[in-house]
């Protein structure tokens, strides 16, 4: 607009100029004139319409820019609804199956408590039948009684004090007897021998039945006796039960402790002769009784031959 005033200025100005030009002194036609000033107009003319152009322009592209700015503010807008939209169903949803859930909770309870009512009224149901039963009995035992006290002969006040004499008599002389009875005493078990103390297992049982069994076998024993010394052979002290007997043999049994369930060992020689072998007695038996040692003793004799049955 500016370029445009300035224009139509120098035009005045080139007007002015050519009215104070003598006709004289200026040799231009009139026609030159106006073509340079048409061409002057044309220029100006020109610039006015490219800067109306670029101002035309300019605001095209703010325009495009502002309704650009404006669709995306839309499209943001809709964007903002939709999410909103989309968590209110989200939203909606959850709190649907929560519903759901606990509708299904309710429902499960409410068939429990039905089903327990129902339990209940069954149970109440068979209580009553059975209070029923029983009663329909008491009455029929009732009616039987009356019956059988209506059949019974009628007793007199005299008959029925001699009965009752009768059973009081009855009652005394059974407490009598009861009093006389006495209660048999239990009698106490003994514990098994092999359980006793060790000397007195050796003593009282051991000792006492080799001397009948060589004796039923025709053997004498002439020497039997126990004490704590040197083993033989491997001389260690030990509990040891030597036994000799007439014209036959001698041997030691040895024990490693003061019970019968310790280790034990056996040795055996002729009357003049000394022991030199030293063997282990009873290792693998687990339960060691008096028949068992006994039973060994004569079985190591026999096996070398030194009496005539075991």
């Amino acid at each position: 607009m500016e370029e445009s005033k300035n224009s139509k200025k120098i035009i005045n100005e080139d007007l002015n100029n050519l009215e104070n030009v003598d006709p004289s002194e200026n040799k231009l036609n009139y026609s030159e004139k106006d073509n340079q000033i048409n061409q002057n107009d044309k220029k100006l003319l020109s610039k006015t319409d490219t800067s109306d152009k670029d101002n035309q322009n300019k605001s095209m592209e703010e325009k495009l820019a502002i309704e650009k700015n404006t669709i995306e503010q839309y499209n943001l807008g809709k964007l903002e609804e939709e999410t909103l939209v989309v968590d209110k169903n989200t939203t909606e949803q959850n709190n649907l199956g929560k519903l759901k859930e606990e509708s299904l909770i309710v429902d499960k309870n409410t068939t429990e408590q039905n089903n327990l009512g129902k339990l209940k009224e069954e149970s109440l149901v068979v209580d009553n039948s059975i209070n029923m039963n029983k009663l329909i009995e008491n009455k029929a035992k009732d009616l039987k009684r009356i019956e059988l006290s209506k059949d019974e002969p009628k007793v007199s006040k005299v008959d029925k004090d001699n009965d009752e004499s009768k059973i009081k008599k009855t009652v005394e002389d059974k407490k009598s007897i009861n009093a006389e009875i006495k209660p048999k005493a239990k009698p106490v078990k003994e514990i098994p021998i092999e359980k006793k103390p060790f000397n007195q297992f050796i003593g009282d049982h051991l000792i006492p039945e080799l001397n009948k069994v060589f004796s039923e076998i025709g053997k004498e024993i002439t020497v039997i006796k126990m004490e704590k010394t040197n083993r033989p052979v491997a001389g260690d002290e030990c509990w040891v039960i030597y036994c000799e007997i007439k014209e036959t043999c001698r041997f030691w049994l040895s024990f490693n402790n003061n019970d019968i369930l310790s280790p034990k060992s056996f040795s055996l020689c002729r009357n003049d002769e000394e022991p030199s072998v030293l063997e282990s007695f009873l290792i693998d038996e687990k339960k060691i009784t008096l028949k068992l040692i006994i039973s060994r003793i004569l079985q190591r004799l026999n096996g070398q031959k030194l009496i005539g049955a075991n």
